[in-house]
């Protein structure tokens, strides 16, 4: 996708570099691009060229294709702020089962099987999920604790990184990043790889850092954007997808009677 190679090169410490960060930074204040060829290129503290170069190396014939690119994918990547949840859809739901459905019928169930016996093996288990991603990784924590896997707890992002010294290949990291591009998330999967311990990311279906360097992904599909200050419907996916991963999981006769037994609700305490 166009914004992700544009975000990538607004890293750069170019002149390619500036004018990425002209577009990112049109596009958080417009929601668009707005900006003709003149406007960016002053912006960028460059020439009209150097613009009509940089539209180039992205793989676009001139910059009208580019303005079209980036708007289409910024109604995906960033919120709109006219773009207010319809009546109909706050009182029945409908936007929310739509993408919970989007998301479990589009799952992969060989990759689905694959995952689920992995989690199953697994001697660890660290999970990272930071800021409105904290709801599914503890309710993951939860559940993978009841049925015995030894889950490393990890509050924030340094002790889940202080996990990996103690994994290895035996083990798994489980990371949660609906965008796929948080620097915290990023460098607990890179590290992770770097020690040779498996990736499952579950994140958005979008082109992303995380997706790249994970062993396995599971993507949740929403209308959520990419990059947002809060979640509505993603989370909602995300949870049910665990949920069905978890039924999965349990299939492979790991929860024992007595385990089970355990669970009940017992209102004699005497016993």
């Amino acid at each position: 996708m166009i914004l992700e190679k544009i975000n990538k090169i607004s890293k750069e410490k170019n002149i390619n570099g500036n004018i990425a960060q002209a577009i990112l930074c049109e596009i958080s204040k417009q929601n668009g691009l707005n900006l003709n060829i003149v406007e960016l290129a002053e912006k960028s503290g460059c020439s009209q060229p150097t613009v009509t170069r940089f539209v180039r190396t992205l793989g676009l014939e001139n910059f009208k294709k580019l303005v079209k690119a980036v708007n289409f994918e910024s109604l995906k990547f960033f919120p709109d702020n006219d773009n207010t949840p319809h009546e109909k859809e706050i009182m029945d739901g409908s936007d929310i089962l739509s993408d919970v459905r989007t998301t479990l019928e589009n799952i992969d169930h060989e990759l689905f099987e694959q995952i689920a016996l992995k989690i199953v093996k697994a001697k660890k288990i660290n999970i990272a999920g930071m800021g409105g991603n904290e709801t599914l990784k503890v309710e993951i924590e939860h559940k993978l604790s009841q049925i015995g896997k030894h889950v490393l707890i990890g509050k924030d992002w340094h002790q889940q990184l202080i996990n990996l010294h103690f994994m290895s290949k035996d083990d798994l990291t489980i990371i949660i990043s609906y965008s796929g591009d948080k620097f915290e998330t990023l460098k607990v999967a890179q590290e992770s790889i770097s020690k040779k311990v498996p990736v499952l990311a579950i994140t958005g279906n979008f082109d992303s850092q995380l997706r790249q360097v994970a062993t396995y992904s599971l993507l949740v599909y929403s209308n959520d954007p990419k990059y947002r200050t809060f979640s509505i419907t993603s989370k909602v996916a995300a949870l049910a997808l665990w949920d069905l991963l978890f039924k999965k999981i349990i299939t492979h006769d790991i929860l024992k009677p007595d385990v089970a037994e355990a669970w009940r609700w017992e209102t004699d305490i005497s016993k």
